[in-house]
């Protein structure tokens, strides 16, 4: 291990720790919110906070998905519930929710905590590696079939999960995507993506995270572990859409300062096209 890996390892520790007394104060005062996950848990997905960061997304989802009260939902990277939370109020009982993810952790949350009130929504947990967040894993992204029949989902959510997959996974992903949708369902997914003013922030070094390094096809901010965060060309993004029969919008981002943005990464907006 690196000084740098050790300095970070030790730093996270003691964030998980100090996170940990929060939880536990807000617990002892009754302040703590039945709406998210306790804040040891969330830090590990990245989330400052939960309810923020699922209404962000849910808000996306109804403007741009297509998101009605009776969708079937499926979500690729379900984390610790951030996006399940917000819809755990608005889906019937006609919708339905299902969620994967490589880290056991907030599985574990919402399968405790979520899916005895709300039966409809269900979480479950696949050992796939990632050299990042999962590095013990025992089965390859790329040959991963997700664990749900064809045609089975109206929307398919994938949100900073793509952006930890290399191209030829994140093109497996997609084609998966594709199969379990129902004709008509839609893709949305996000990416760094590489377009005009991708390429040109970064060529300004304007951008976290700091993409500086060419790998086989894509760009990283850490060669030695380039899943912790990955860019990829435009005509790469588009072209695994097209091969698995959607038609797309690309959102703009604020990471790339892009015009109006959408979101922090940019959202792949995808209509299945064709048959089943």
């Amino acid at each position: 291990m690196s000084k740098n890996q050790m300095s970070f390892s030790l730093g996270g520790r003691l964030r998980k720790s100090m996170l940990g007394l929060a939880d536990w104060i807000e617990g002892f005062w009754g302040v703590a919110s039945k709406y998210e996950a306790p804040k040891r848990l969330s830090h590990q997905y990245g989330v400052t906070s939960d309810i923020d960061a699922g209404m962000h997304f849910f808000r996306i989802m109804l403007d741009h998905a297509g998101l009605t009260r009776t969708s079937s939902i499926l979500e690729i990277g379900s984390g610790a519930g951030r996006t399940a939370a917000p819809l755990k109020y608005y889906l019937t009982d006609a919708g339905r929710y299902e969620g994967f993810d490589i880290m056991p952790e907030g599985i574990d949350h919402c399968t405790r905590h979520v899916t005895p009130h709300f039966p409809n929504f269900r979480f479950r947990h696949v050992d796939l590696f990632n050299s990042y967040y999962n590095p013990s894993g025992k089965v390859a992204s790329s040959a991963f079939r997700f664990p749900y029949p064809d045609g089975d989902f109206d929307l398919v959510l994938a949100n900073s999960v793509m952006t930890h997959l290399r191209p030829d996974e994140a093109r497996h992903y997609v084609a998966e995507t594709a199969r379990v949708l129902k004709p008509g369902g839609v893709a949305m997914h996000s990416f760094f993506v590489l377009d005009a003013q991708g390429e040109e922030a970064v060529r300004k070094e304007n951008v976290v995270p700091a993409f500086r390094f060419w790998a086989e096809g894509f760009m990283t901010s850490d060669p030695e572990h380039p899943e912790a965060a990955i860019a990829m060309p435009e005509t790469t993004v588009r072209s695994m859409y097209e091969d698995a029969g959607f038609e797309i919008e690309i959102l703009p981002a604020e990471w790339s300062h892009g015009d109006r943005p959408v979101s922090f990464q940019n959202v792949v907006i995808g209509r299945k096209t064709g048959g089943a």
